[in-house]
């Protein structure tokens, strides 16, 4: 066996999901895949691994009923994905605002309940994705007099630490309350995320002209990273060719909504939402496009739409809400070894408590990482400014790259595990697919089980290799 950009199998916060990651999520913990076929999983990084910068997508009703829409979309997939049900409970079971938001910071919807689905007051919720439990977090967030959510999306600037909920109000023209975008701060006086959260307003609310928004969108990588907000106007008000959604910038500063595309097809088109791997995602609900209940991609420079996933249910989604912002390190492993993934923070200022080498992996941008054809993208990404982050493991004191393991030899990998916080404690699990079948299910494949280890200090593994390996590259 000779190492081909092995390192890449061992990216940091790795594990698979067909062993218990609980082994390593009791702790912070240091995991490790060595995977082969390496030019296989490059290969896939080309043509769109379905597992690289994973979207994940919720889709709310605005009709009190308790069911939320899962789906993973895969745009132009052979089937296409279905969604799965979320089922409501706990201090409600069900919403009745046209608006929900995907906060990045705790990975939790954030959803509203008004006085009526036009009308305000709107009162401001939590909502577990994993048990669909709800929580009343702020009364009033939108206080009577005005009119109700239309939109929501959570502003998060990793640079900054910061992060901001933007909310639309009334779709309407008319009337003071009507058509205006509201900014409020999660973090409250301390500016410590999840602490003491109040929700406080930030400035006075933006007027947006010349049309009324409904979908509300933020895209944290435009603009070099100073991000870009984006509206759709529920085929209201075209200013397109047709009667179809119209697709908009917004600038916060002036409330200024300019026009960029027109949807290619005629679909409802009020929920609209950025999603982990870079694409434009909004929905269809309403039949109108002949297509079903479905979320589509939309490129924002043309209008040009991909169906991605399909959803149940006949109630009225007019909220979609993905995971833009959310920092993700993916494993580069063809899909057969199982999907790799472990969440990275979303802050610059959050430590990062256990990964592998010298600094943590960046490959959470999927298109530097494929625009090379090989892992390496990240590293020589503008925007990563630590060079080359796969430095965790190594034979001899030097990267797996072109090392030769020769079936009979016992081989010593020194893995390296760090932690921005001194002297963290984790464990160690990694797997080598020694006779290249595609899996790590055979005997003697996992070779270190919940080793424990300290930041800064090197875990050694004495490896054997075994008369099963076959030839060629890992």
């Amino acid at each position: 066996m000779q190492g081909n950009e092995a390192e890449r199998g061992w990216k940091k916060y790795r594990t698979n999901r067909k062993v218990d990651i609980t082994s390593w999520s009791k702790n912070p913990g240091w995991s490790g895949i060595l995977a082969s076929a390496m030019s296989v999983a490059l290969l896939l990084l080309l043509t769109g691994n379905a597992f690289a910068g994973l979207p994940r997508c919720y889709g709310v009703n605005d009709q009190n009923n308790s069911d939320v829409w899962f789906m993973v979309p895969n745009p132009g997939a052979v089937p296409l994905p279905a969604s799965t049900t979320i089922t409501l409970n706990g201090a409600r079971s069900g919403f009745n605002a046209e608006g929900s938001a995907y906060r990045p910071f705790d990975r939790k919807l954030y959803t509203f309940q008004c006085a009526s689905d036009n009308t305000g007051p709107c009162d401001l919720y939590e909502v577990d994705t994993t048990t669909g439990t709800t929580t009343l977090l702020k009364s009033d967030i939108i206080e009577s007099g005005n009119r109700a959510v239309e939109g929501a999306i959570f502003q998060t600037h990793y640079a900054t630490s910061s992060e901001a909920l933007y909310v639309t109000v009334g779709e309407g023209t008319s009337g003071s309350t009507s058509n205006q975008i509201r900014a409020f701060d999660p973090d409250g006086a301390d500016d410590i995320p999840g602490n003491a959260d109040d929700w406080s307003p930030i400035g006075t609310p933006i007027p947006v002209s010349p049309i009324a928004i409904t979908g509300l969108a933020y895209d944290p990588r435009a603009n070099n990273g100073a991000g870009q907000f984006y509206g759709s106007d529920d085929r209201s008000a075209p200013a397109g060719n047709s009667s179809n959604v119209d697709i908009y910038t917004i600038d916060m500063a002036s409330g200024v909504a300019t026009f960029v595309a027109e949807a290619q097809l005629a679909v409802d088109g009020e929920g609209l939402t950025f999603a982990a791997d870079g694409l434009l995602y909004l929905e269809e609900d309403q039949g109108g496009s002949g297509e079903g209940r479905s979320i589509f991609t939309i490129d924002p420079a043309n209008g040009n739409m991909i169906k991605a996933a399909t959803f149940s249910g006949s109630a009225d989604a007019e909220s979609l809400s993905c995971n833009a912002g959310a920092r993700t390190d993916y494993g580069d492993a063809p899909a057969s070894y199982g999907y790799a993934a472990h969440s990275l923070p979303v802050f610059a200022n959050t430590d990062n408590l256990a990964f592998l080498g010298a600094n943590v992996d960046d490959d959470d941008d999927i298109v530097a990482q494929a625009a090379v054809g090989n892992a390496l993208g990240d590293d020589n990404d503008a925007d990563n400014d630590l060079g080359n982050d796969d430095d965790g493991v190594t034979v001899g004191g030097t990267g797996l790259q072109g090392h030769v393991f020769a079936i009979g030899d016992s081989v010593t990998i020194d893995v390296m595990p760090g932690s921005d916080v001194a002297g963290s404690n984790g464990f160690l699990n990694a797997w080598i697919d020694f006779n290249g079948d595609g899996d790590f299910n055979d005997a003697g494949e996992q070779i270190a089980s919940d080793v424990a280890g300290t930041a800064g200090t090197a875990i050694s593994l004495s490896v054997a290799v075994p008369s099963t390996g076959f030839s060629g590259n890992s």
